[in-house]
This record gives C-alpha cells, structure tokens and sequence, in this order.
C-alpha cells in the first residue's frame, strides 16, 4: 500500500490507494501457509506428473503441426523447460 497526496475538491489531504494487484495477490496465494491452495496444487501436479508430462507433449506436438515444424526447436525447449518445472514442486 502507498500513501499519495491529492487535491481532492473537498478537501482531503492524503488518501491511502491499495495498489496490489493480481499478479501480487497471485503470488501472495502461492506463497500462502500450509494447507493453501498452493499445497494442494502442488500435491496435484506431483501426483499426475506423468499425465502432465503427456498433455505438454500433445500440445508440442500440435504446435509442430500447425507451424510445420518450423519452431520445432522452440517447442522442444519449452517443452522441456516445462517438464523440469513440474519435476521440481
């Protein structure tokens, strides 16, 4: 929260303005206490990690063959960087 000085018509001198936004809130929930929903999300995707593995691997591959495997390279990269993500929650 930020304080910020105004002139307002009736006179208020300083207003105080939440300015957390979603991506802020967003992080504050992934962070959040045990019990969160962060935990919960993180127990799911380590339990189905492997039918998570296969949904990037499907989407990859939809990617190749709309683009003719132009971005081929690309794709494998994020694929793999996706896949290391899931491993280490």
């Amino acid at each position: 929260m930020r304080q910020v000085t105004t002139n307002h018509p009736e006179g208020v001198a300083n207003e105080r303005i939440d300015t957390m936004g979603i991506f802020d809130k967003a992080k504050d929930a992934l962070n959040g206490g045990e019990g969160s929903s962060a935990d919960k999300a993180r127990d799911a995707i380590n339990q189905h990690e492997a039918k998570i593995d296969q949904g990037i691997d499907k989407a990859g591959d939809a990617v190749d063959g709309r683009t003719g495997g132009q971005y081929a390279d690309k794709v494998d990269q994020g694929q793999d960087f996706l896949k290391d993500k899931t491993g280490n929650l």
